[in-house]
């Protein structure tokens, strides 16, 4: 079994963003930086590398960590879940977008 994990600006998108395999991964739902708690964030451990990803709620990330953690073990599915990337919502995204156009003008 060969599971991705694929980011997309939104679900509409044709072309990923990125993505990596979660194959041999494991997740971690907590995360500790100088020895503080970030409620925030969560880990994917892959062989090649760590993925310190970010929800925009403790209920988001507790949804992404037990999604993840169903599709490592293979008792998952495709998913196709539209949330934060990195903490922003698409709205967050939207509003990014529209003010740095302002701000060429």
């Amino acid at each position: 079994m060969n599971c991705l994990l694929i980011t997309c600006i939104n679900l509409q998108d044709p072309n990923p963003a990125g993505g990596f395999t979660l194959q041999n991964a494991t997740v971690f739902a907590k995360v500790e930086k100088k020895g503080k708690e970030k409620p925030l964030f969560f880990n994917v451990r892959t062989p090649d590398r760590d993925y310190l990803l970010r929800a925009a709620s403790a209920a988001e990330k507790d949804d992404w960590v037990r999604l993840l953690k169903a599709n490592i073990k293979g008792n998952g599915k495709t998913i196709a879940k539209q949330g934060s990337f990195l903490g922003k919502t698409q709205e967050e995204r939207d509003q990014e977008a529209k003010e740095k156009g302002k701000s060429k003008k």
